[in-house]
């Protein structure tokens, strides 16, 4: 039966976020190709202005002789959900919003859960409480994040007296920094962060990321470099941190998300989850092409 597969942004803009770069054009695209051949077709879908309820849209946006037209109305099957959506609970979602809540709205939440193995993380809702909650973790570097947030944007990595001197907009994630120099056996040398993608509890993919000279952010938005890591080379510790972490995570359903982690003398650390797995051309990295196969087995399920 054919279904109608919608993928939601925030952004009311057509051509707004993510399509003003060619790059996440063409990997959406190439997602809406990998559909067609499973008898469905990829809806763009955006702002909640335009929701309905009863899984219909009043706007929608389709790919067509690569350009992106106007689509109408529409009734969708299934909506993969690439921004914060506010749902009735007619639509069947990708991901559960829970799940979304865990690893975008309110990262908070991903500590709570996994404190075991990750950096220690306090919760600061204005500048005092910052300053309070900088003092109380160790070593001299530090991390404050936003709550929400990805791409690096607003991630601060430094003293005290710098990191109360930055522009936060609160609430914000004050967290122990993580020195991962010393790399990771067999895999990169440095500093790093290891992401796992998941679908359905299965390691999709993997990769490294490393940021630019001077810099410790590894996010590819920030300048980082990314690197794909052969399955088979992931480490034992890496597979035992992501079985654990999806046995939880299990309760949510369909699920596609990912894992940040990194290597440091105390052992692995999870620094974050993302239910908003960016995609990239095909042409771009070996896994792309199958990521993208996979998920749209999963989003026709």
């Amino acid at each position: 039966m054919h279904k109608n597969i919608g993928v939601f942004f925030r952004d009311p803009n057509p051509i707004g976020y993510p399509f003003d770069t060619s790059s996440y054009e063409t990997a959406y695209q190439e997602l809406d190709t990998e559909l067609r051949k499973i008898d469905a077709e990829l809806y763009i879908v955006r702002s909640n202005n335009t929701y309905l309820g009863n899984s219909r849209f009043s706007k929608s946006w389709q790919f067509q002789r690569n350009k992106i037209i106007e689509s109408g109305p529409i009734t969708l099957d299934k909506l993969y959900i690439k921004g914060h959506f506010i749902s009735d609970n007619t639509v069947p979602t990708l991901n559960n919003q829970k799940l979304d809540y865990i690893c975008n709205v309110n990262k908070y939440e991903t500590y709570k859960l996994f404190k075991q193995f990750s950096p220690k993380t306090l919760l600061a809702k204005n500048l005092a409480e910052l300053e309070v909650a900088l003092n109380s973790l160790p070593e001299k570097i530090k991390v404050v994040k936003p709550i929400d947030g990805s791409g690096g944007i607003g991630v601060f990595i430094d003293t005290d007296s710098v990191l109360l001197k930055q522009e936060h907009i609160f609430p914000v994630l004050a967290q122990e920094f993580i020195d991962t120099s010393d790399g990771i056996l067999g895999i990169c040398k440095g500093t790093h962060d290891l992401r796992v993608v998941i679908v359905n509890g299965k390691i999709s993919f993997a990769y490294i990321r490393t940021p630019r000279i001077g810099s410790l952010l590894s996010n590819l938005a920030q300048g980082g470099t990314l690197i794909e890591v052969q399955l088979d080379k992931l480490p034992d510790a890496i597979i035992e941190a992501v079985n654990y972490v999806d046995a939880n995570m299990s309760q949510y359903g369909e699920r596609v998300y990912s894992i940040d982690f990194g290597f440091s003398k105390n052992g692995v650390k999870l620094f974050e989850l993302n239910s908003q797995v960016g995609l990239s051309p095909n042409n771009k990295y070996p896994s792309a092409k199958k990521f993208k196969q996979q998920l749209a087995k999963v989003l026709t399920q």
